[in-house]
């Protein structure tokens, strides 16, 4: 089944409150263009801690991290494989070479 994310939000509390605790996922850091910048994923209970962290790696280097999006997995090995997939197919700048080839 393809999955993709869901609509972009802005990265600030309000909505990192927002994004469920209770599963894993793998997470989408976009600029305001909408241009994926980096691709992530998170074990139970760590998406917002996460998406928070790659966020501020963005930043740091003078790019753009406006907005994130999410798809929630059932288990972690499913976000491992979906993570990998996105990676090869989008190649965000922000992600390491060897994880997409």
């Amino acid at each position: 089944m393809r999955k993709k994310f869901g609509p972009l939000k802005s990265i600030n509390k309000a909505n990192l409150k927002k994004v469920p605790k209770d599963q894993p996922g793998v997470y989408g850091i976009f600029a305001s263009s909408g241009s994926v910048q980096k691709i992530g994923r998170a074990k139970k209970g760590r998406l917002p801690i996460r998406i928070k962290e790659s966020s501020q790696e963005v930043k740091n280097s003078k790019k753009q991290a406006k907005k994130f999006a999410f798809i929630p997995t059932l288990t972690v090995e499913d976000a491992k494989k979906l993570e990998t997939r996105l990676i090869r197919s989008r190649k965000p700048p922000f992600n390491k070479e060897k994880k997409g080839k």
